[in-house]
């Protein structure tokens, strides 16, 4: 089954560096026997509270769990690793808004939100797809 995921914000994300600007960019990581990459935000310039409105589909059925791991964009060096939140997919709640609590790298502490929303899409059955069509 298909599913679809809007990373719709973030709010109050701190800056690694105290105080500096934040150019915030969310990489979305699906988690199963494997691991893979559902899709990457815009970075979005100088805010501690992002816009993203981003929408990514997936495999519900290849995720045990997804990964939001947000970094701090950089122009120069390597993007720096803010936190990450972390959802099972058992917990999706379709259709609904949902704020996932983001776990900080450097403190370990929940200070900000990631509001996110999800969509599924299921195929109609066909005659002759299930048993009992036939």
């Amino acid at each position: 089954m298909k599913t679809q995921v809007t990373i719709i914000s973030a709010e109050n994300l701190i800056s690694p560096e105290d105080n500096s600007p934040i150019n915030p960019i969310i990489r979305l990581l699906g988690h199963s026997a494997e691991d893979y990459l559902i899709g990457v935000t815009n970075y979005i310039n100088n805010s501690s509270n992002p816009k993203f409105n981003s929408t990514f589909s997936f495999d519900f059925f290849r995720a045990t769990y997804l990964d939001f791991c947000i970094y701090n964009h950089n122009f120069i060096k390597p993007d720096e690793l803010i936190g990450i939140a972390r959802l099972k997919v058992s917990e999706i709640v379709p259709t609904d808004l949902m704020k996932i609590p983001i776990n900080y790298i450097r403190s370990d502490s929940i200070l900000s939100y990631l509001t996110v929303r999800f969509q599924f899409e299921s195929a109609p059955f066909q005659k002759g797809s299930c048993g009992f069509f036939k």
